[in-house]
């Protein structure tokens, strides 16, 4: 079994920030990794924190569900 790791709020944040592109490609990356490996752990909390702001998240919910099948 592989090793889970939390990903916390910033990563997510960074997924959807076009005005620090370094960060976003980095952050996009790793929620991709993540994903593909199956070793990802996001907890309510993050998920609460990320999208009580709708300009935030976008772009890691539609990684989300471009790999939730």
């Amino acid at each position: 079994m592989s090793a889970r790791s939390f990903l916390d709020t910033n990563v997510l944040v960074y997924t959807d920030d076009h005005d620090t592109p370094d960060k976003q490609r980095v952050a996009l990356d790793l929620v991709e990794q993540f994903r593909l490996q199956r070793t990802g752990v996001v907890s309510t909390q993050v998920l609460h924190a990320v999208f009580a702001n709708e300009n935030f998240g976008s772009a890691a919910l539609r990684i989300m569900n471009t790999t939730a099948r």
